[in-house]
């Protein structure tokens, strides 16, 4: 029996057919950056097999078999916060009946309920234990406010799964930071960044162009947290403003906010914003190979500052020149020049579409050329070189 490593992930989105079956919602949000690590760690390690560990939708038990990894699916009961405490017992009695793991993996979004019954494990059986947080702890950096009694539980449940684990995995310098006050937790963290699917890395970026017409594309997920309606009315005031402005935008991606989105464009009666949904990897890359332009709408609260955006890591590989707002992570864009910087404001992108539309093919050029530049950032090799060093200790 091979020796393996156990990636556990509170989410009913183990791999990306989920999030496509789902339309990438609730708890069938996908997190991209999840694959692209999975598809890593086979690469780098093929002595090893991989258990992934989530979710089903179902009050059911199920797991599935693929050449190099499983997925386990423990029951979902009733709603995400009833199944937190079943989920914390089946990862222990799992891990407990299983093979036992070289390393437990946990994949969070910056919460820990999830993950005390595998902690529990680890510390019982000596596994060294990985915890990857992909937004800060709430203890750390609260984002939204918490009655008084969550806010002692997530303080308390935090600081068990910090202390106790054998690496602390960030998703930036800046949020590797907030335990700088804290030597033994800031010694064994490491920053992992946003990376795109290989299918990004390896796409025909020479084919931009299409039909000569000036696109702008946005993909992501669709929530209230985006604030999408600024950009969008952005795109549609500069329709309105200037009727040569001969453009389109299209919006990839599902969420909550989806439907509200459309009827908001409907009243625009802006028919140049076209929504086309969640789509595949393979094919939304295919579309964006023929994509002249970018746009990263990302609004300045607080939890944002501390990202490294995906759609940015996403576009620099796409070699796609980009409208971006002017958020901390996204500082890379003023740096080596591959596009605009704006404020996440209606007129900024007004002007920011604007300038793009002026723009001489030799400046999108520009602008392509210095991204294909930068590319190397968000590669593989690059990004999970720390994780996959301390994988190779451990082992």
């Amino acid at each position: 029996m091979k020796n393996k490593i156990a990636i556990i992930n509170f989410s009913a989105a183990l791999v990306h057919e989920d999030a496509i079956e789902g339309k990438n919602t609730g708890i069938k949000g996908y997190s991209t950056q999840k694959g692209a690590l999975i598809y890593y760690l086979i690469s780098k390690f093929p002595e090893v097999s991989i258990d992934i560990i989530g979710l089903n939708t179902k009050t059911a038990f199920k797991t599935q078999y693929y050449d190099s990894y499983k997925l386990v699916r423990f029951p979902w009961v009733i709603s995400l916060l009833f199944s937190v405490i079943p989920f914390n017992f089946s990862s222990f009695l799992y891990l407990f009946a299983s093979h036992k793991p070289l390393i437990i993996f946990i994949y969070s979004s910056g919460e820990s309920y999830a993950y005390i019954g595998a902690l529990i494990y680890a510390k019982l059986f000596r596994i060294p234990f990985f915890m990857c947080i992909r937004n800060p702890p709430e203890s750390l950096c609260s984002f939204k406010h918490l009655p008084l009694h969550r806010r002692i539980i997530t303080k308390i449940l935090d600081w068990i799964c910090l202390e106790y684990s054998t690496k602390i995995i960030h998703i930036s310098e800046k949020s590797k930071k907030l335990l700088k006050p804290y030597p033994g937790l800031y010694q064994k963290s490491i920053v992992m960044q946003s990376c795109p699917n290989n299918i990004f890395l390896e796409s025909n970026q020479m084919k931009k162009g299409g039909d000569n017409k000036l696109t702008f594309a946005y993909w992501g997920i669709m929530d209230r947290t985006r604030d999408l309606d600024i950009v969008i009315t952005g795109f549609a005031k500069a329709k309105e403003l200037n009727d040569k402005f001969d453009a389109k935008f299209y919006l990839f991606g599902g969420g909550e906010d989806l439907d509200r989105l459309k009827e908001f464009v409907k009243k625009l009666k802006a028919p140049d914003i076209i929504f086309k949904g969640y789509v595949g990897q393979a094919e939304l890359c295919e579309f964006l190979e023929d994509i002249p332009v970018a746009v990263i709408p990302i609004p300045p609260k607080e939890i944002f500052q501390y990202s490294s955006p995906l759609k940015l890591a996403e576009a620099v590989t796409m070699e796609l020149p980009m409208i971006a707002s002017n958020i901390k992570p996204n500082q890379l864009v003023k740096k080596y020049n591959l596009g605009i910087l704006c404020e996440h404001d209606v007129d900024s992108y007004v002007q920011a579409f604007f300038k793009f539309w002026r723009f001489s093919d030799s400046k999108l050029n520009e602008f392509r050329e210095n991204c294909k530049k930068i590319k190397y950032l968000y590669t593989p090799e690059k990004v999970f070189k720390e994780v996959e060093e301390a994988i190779e200790h451990e082992i």
